[in-house]
C-alpha cells in the first residue's frame, strides 16, 4: 500500500486578508470600549519554534459596534473582529479594547476575546479562547471552570511585566509541553 501525500492549508493569500500597513490588524475601540488594550503574544509548534506564517481572527463576542480602523480607510463589518499574520518571529499583535463581562446571563461569562488559529499542517483552524489574568469574572465563567485547574494558565493573558499596563501577552503553543487548551466548535 502506498501513503498518500499530505495537505497542508493554505497557501494564505495576506495581500487580501491584511490591509497595507496594517501590521497589527487593530480594531477600533468604540465609544463604550472601557480600555484600550494591546493584545500580542508568539504561535510556537509543538518544539517551541516559532510559527512565522500562521494567521490568526480575534472576535469579541459582546463587541458593541463596529467602526473604521484607526491606520487605514476601511470598515470592519464585524464587531469585535480583527486579523493578523504572524511575523517571521511567530510573534502577532492586535490593538482591541478590553472586552466586556456578560453578567446578565444563567451563567455569568468572564471578559474574553474568541481565537481562530490558521497554520501549516493544520486540516482546520483551532479555536481558544483568551481570558484575562486577575478579573474577578474568571472565577464564576462556566467554560474556564470546566477546564482542569492545571491547564487554565494556557487561556491566560497575563499583564506585560515592565511595560504599559494596557499591553496583554499570551502565547500559543500548538501541540507538546503547554500546549494551549483548543476547544471544539
Amino acid at each position: 500500500m502506498q501513503r498518500t501525500p499530505s495537505q497542508t492549508v493554505g497557501p494564505f493569500f495576506l495581500d487580501a486578508l491584511i490591509h497595507a500597513g496594517d501590521e497589527s490588524a487593530a480594531q477600533p475601540a468604540s465609544a463604550m470600549a472601557t480600555e484600550i488594550i494591546v493584545l500580542e503574544g508568539v504561535v510556537a509548534d509543538g518544539e517551541g519554534n516559532p510559527v512565522g506564517d500562521a494567521f490568526l481572527e480575534i472576535f469579541d463576542p459582546f463587541a458593541p459596534n463596529s467602526g473604521t480602523h484607526p491606520n487605514a480607510d476601511h470598515h470592519i463589518e464585524s464587531a469585535g473582529f480583527a486579523r493578523a499574520a504572524t511575523h517571521a518571529n511567530g510573534e502577532f499583535r492586535f490593538i482591541t479594547h478590553y472586552p466586556g463581562a456578560a453578567t446578565d446571563r444563567q451563567a455569568p461569562v468572564a471578559p474574553h476575546l474568541e481565537i481562530m488559529i490558521f497554520a501549516r499542517g493544520l486540516l482546520k483552524p483551532l479555536v481558544t479562547c483568551v481570558y484575562f489574568d486577575g478579573d474577578a469574572h474568571n472565577e464564576q465563567d462556566s467554560v474556564l471552570n470546566a477546564v482542569p485547574a492545571s491547564r487554565r494558565a494556557t487561556l491566560m493573558a497575563r499583564r506585560s511585566p515592565g511595560a504599559n499596563p494596557s499591553h496583554w501577552k499570551f502565547d500559543i503553543r500548538l501541540q507538546g509541553a503547554n500546549e494551549t487548551v483548543f476547544f471544539d466548535f
